[in-house]
């Protein structure tokens, strides 16, 4: 029965690949004229909420990551549809790193795999990935975590990090089921999880937010697969003010190099552990419209929602903005080596814009 909902997804997105295949072979945007809206899915408050045990959350299974089957088109991207946005991160009251610590992170937000590369790379494209080696409960490592929630009756798990003062970013799909119209029950963020363990607890959500061009579920929705969920504090902290939060960047050039982020769990991965994935822009999807940004990585299921982090440093500020996250991958054709975001373009600034109210 646990591969019940791997095959309920593969289906419904294969349904959505041959109705678009189907028609012009293309898919239209929103319409200007209808602006970007949210859909939340309501407080659900400050009640006692589930409290995951360490054996639940080893045994939570990757929420499967969207997989996409129909001829590749080349993507045409238009400017983006508002200006250049972008806001800066804090660290928190731990504060950023220092010494050796700082100086390692450093070295690292060098790494450029390739570059950046106007034209975009074939298939194959270039990256490093690796498990991350350094202290989880340094910044900006102690903003980027585990989500574990109940969908079907199954436990499961993807990536996030935090994004505002008591926002996570994530995927769409590790929020709220748009096949079955439903938002995922039992929500909890865990940043700095590590081989089971949990230094700064589990944040249970109070709410939760995706645009309406998601979920919709129809043949584009996938080209909107970013939420934004509001965690409720701990001991009267909010988790931004104690782990910090990354800066975020919208309507920006889509030939960047991003550091990704995300804890992948299916085959051969275990989930245990962050891993680092360090590549550029190598193609735009004109299967969806705004064209999501292909990147290489050989990353998993349970990676879903992890960010793409531009500028990636151990300083807060100017640095560490989340322009992305872990989204879908082709499966016919085979492309296991390249994962998809969505455009992080002026509805990402609506879910942001949401999400700092809190």
């Amino acid at each position: 029965m646990k591969n019940l909902p791997v095959i309920v997804v593969t289906i419904s997105l294969l349904l959505i690949s041959m109705l678009v295949t189907a028609g012009a072979g293309a898919v239209a945007p929103v319409p200007a004229d209808q602006p970007l809206q949210i859909v939340t899915r309501g407080p659900v408050g400050d009640a006692p909420q589930k409290v995951w045990t360490a054996e639940e959350m080893e045994n939570a299974i990757p929420y499967p990551l969207p997989q996409v089957a129909m001829p590749l088109k080349d993507g045409a991207p238009v400017e983006p549809d508002g200006p250049l946005t972008m806001s800066p991160g804090s660290a928190g009251m731990v504060g950023a790193p220092t010494g050796a610590e700082a100086d390692a992170l450093a070295e690292l937000g060098a790494v450029e795999m390739g570059g950046a590369s106007p034209t975009g790379y074939s298939y194959p494209p270039p990256y490093t990935r690796f498990g991350v080696p350094w202290n989880y409960q340094v910044y900006p490592f102690r903003t980027l975590g585990k989500v574990f929630f109940t969908s079907g009756g199954y436990n499961y798990v993807c990536s996030g990090s935090v994004g505002y003062n008591r926002m996570i970013w994530t995927a769409g799909h590790c929020a709220y089921d748009n096949y079955y119209g439903t938002w995922h029950t039992n929500w909890v963020f865990v940043p700095a999880y590590r081989n089971g363990a949990a230094p700064y607890g589990q944040w249970t959500q109070y709410d939760a937010a995706v645009l309406t061009a998601y979920s919709a579920g129809n043949s584009n929705s996938i080209a909107y697969d970013y939420a934004a969920v509001i965690v409720n504090d701990r001991y009267g902290r909010s988790i931004g003010s104690t782990v910090g939060y990354l800066g975020y960047m919208a309507n920006a050039s889509r030939t960047l190099h991003w550091m990704d982020f995300g804890y992948p769990a299916a085959s051969p991965f275990a989930g245990q552990y962050l891993h680092l994935n360090a590549a550029s822009h190598a193609r735009d999807d004109g299967n969806f419209s705004p064209n999501p940004i292909g990147i290489g990585t050989d990353m998993t299921g349970g990676c879903s929602g992890g960010p793409w982090i531009y500028k990636f440093d151990q300083y807060a500020g100017a640095y560490n903005y989340v322009n992305g996250v872990n989204s879908y991958k082709y499966i016919n054709p085979n492309q296991p080596y390249q994962i998809y975001s969505s455009y992080f373009g002026s509805g990402a600034v609506t879910i942001f814009d949401w999400g700092n109210d809190f």
